[in-house]
């Protein structure tokens, strides 16, 4: 047990746990303590305020892993800054706010954004392009902490700026004051220059495989906001993409794959087609190219560029508070579905954002005919028109094919869904599975447990990627082993 904690945990006093109490309680920070049978168990952080100043627990001790310590002296610092009146360090790389406080403080973002002119709004996001355009990152050292926060504070107001913006086209629309064709008229400016700004952030991350690590910290400073999801969703995306190519280029995942596919794959895939099979999927699942058309292929730059984009805007009609994930009368499925209708919606009908962009967005619950979105609309469409209509394959990497119904997946998407996924089991903030924070380890085998063997809702091959991508590039202490 001993070596168990000094290998997996950090020791808090309670003199330390005192300083730093509120943030601990309002980050959701998981805490541990040993019991009479000398077993490590969960110890709540509402209970803080119960043994501070006791007497009788000043001798407790209590434990965090090791992968959350970076941030225990942050917090530390901070409340030393406080103390000394030192509000004005602008050395601090993160800003702790609770989830009330960054409500307050998107809400006053977005009322600045609404009193902005709609050249305001282009100049704006030009100039955020403009100030990252001017950061030269070290190849070597790859995106340091400061450079990760513009990275993440630019996507969050970009963000906000084309919520806004499409909201208030939307509501133009509704009501008869302007056509869809006229709002993605008006709106191609926003288009374009949320188009450039993605580039130029995909290009600063995609050559460096290995800055996921700087941004997975960011996570554990959550508030459970929509914008944060979304924003830390989208630089993941883009460096699982990057890291996916990496592979690719050194010829590793198209070998491990293929020789690999019989035995451990094609179980799954079987078991995707079985469920469409009223669908008359006549496809011979026998290789790799039979489920993903064209196999695994590397993501070209402008493929990237544009699935990137979706990735920024796959949360962007949900509300602004994430309760709905587990409040007080359990999961509200039907509140849920609607963002990502509103997401597609305000995507689809005031943008000129092409069609990649849109299904990306579109499709990134539909795991894989369990989960929800336009699809199955469309594809009823299809056979209204010809009752004999046959879907012809599992996944396509064409958006035309999509549209066309002649595949039902859509590989972006299909690369969003796990990061998604991910992202809401291991963010400290959320309120998911009754509030527990899960380790990168606990997240994934939840993740192969209920998406992956008991129902195929991610994708199989991906989800083994992305277990890589993790144990490379963020949490190798954690990860028992590589998967690939």
């Amino acid at each position: 047990m001993s070596n168990d904690l000094t290998t997996k945990y950090d020791i808090l006093t309670i003199k330390e746990l005192k300083t730093i109490k509120d943030q601990l309680v309002s980050h959701n920070i998981p805490l541990f303590r040993v019991d009479k049978e000398k077993k490590i168990i969960p110890f709540p952080t509402e209970q803080l305020s119960l043994i501070i100043d006791n007497e009788k627990y000043s001798n407790l001790k209590l434990y965090i892993p090791k992968n959350f310590s970076v941030f225990i002296e942050e917090f530390k610092s901070i409340t030393q800054a406080d103390n000394s009146s030192n509000d004005s360090d602008t050395n601090q790389p993160y800003v702790f706010r609770t989830p009330k406080e960054s409500e307050k403080e998107m809400g006053k973002r977005i009322s600045e954004i609404s009193k902005m002119t709609y050249k305001e709004k282009v100049s704006t996001i030009e100039s955020y392009n403009t100030e990252l355009k001017k950061i030269v990152v070290d190849e070597e050292v790859g995106i340091n902490k400061h450079t990760a926060q513009q990275i993440v504070n630019v996507g969050n107001d970009v963000g906000l700026i084309a919520k806004v913006t499409m909201f208030e086209s939307i509501q133009k629309i509704k009501g008869e004051e302007i056509t869809q064709e006229q709002a993605k008229i008006e709106n191609q400016e926003i288009t374009e220059t949320t188009t450039n700004l993605v580039t130029t952030i995909v290009d600063m991350l995609s050559k460096n495989t290995e800055t996921q690590k700087v941004f997975d910290e960011l996570r554990n400073y959550s508030d459970g906001g929509v914008m944060s999801h979304s924003n830390r969703v989208f630089i993941s995306y883009v460096n699982f993409m990057a890291f996916y190519n990496n592979l690719i280029n050194r010829r590793h995942l198209v070998h491990k794959i293929r020789t690999s596919y019989t035995n451990k794959y094609k179980k799954f895939y079987e078991q995707v087609e079985a469920m469409f099979s009223k669908d008359n999927i006549r496809k011979n699942l026998a290789t790799v190219e039979d489920c993903i058309d064209k196999g695994i292929k590397i993501i070209e730059e402008r493929e990237m560029n544009l699935y990137s984009v979706g990735a920024l805007l796959h949360d962007i009609g949900k509300v602004k508070d994430l309760d709905y994930f587990e409040g007080a009368n359990g999961r509200d499925y039907e509140r849920i579905k609607k963002h990502l209708f509103n997401s597609y919606a305000l995507v689809s009908q005031t943008s000129e954002y092409p069609l990649e962009v849109i299904l990306t967005v579109a499709l990134h619950h539909e795991y894989y005919g369990l989960g929800y979105g336009p699809y199955d609309h469309l594809y009823k469409l299809k056979l209204a028109k010809d009752p004999h209509f046959q879907i012809q394959r599992i996944m396509t990497y064409d958006a035309k094919a999509i549209d066309e119904c002649e595949a039902f997946a859509y590989f972006p998407a299909k690369m969003l869904e796990i990061i998604d996924v991910y992202d809401a089991l291991i963010d400290p903030a959320r309120k998911y599975r009754g509030g527990k924070t899960f380790t990168p380890e606990e997240a994934l085998n939840i993740m192969r447990e209920d998406f992956v063997e008991k129902h195929v809702k991610l994708d199989p091959i991906l989800y083994d990627v992305f277990v890589e991508f993790l144990s490379n590039s963020i949490e190798q202490d954690l990860m028992a082993c590589k998967l690939l």
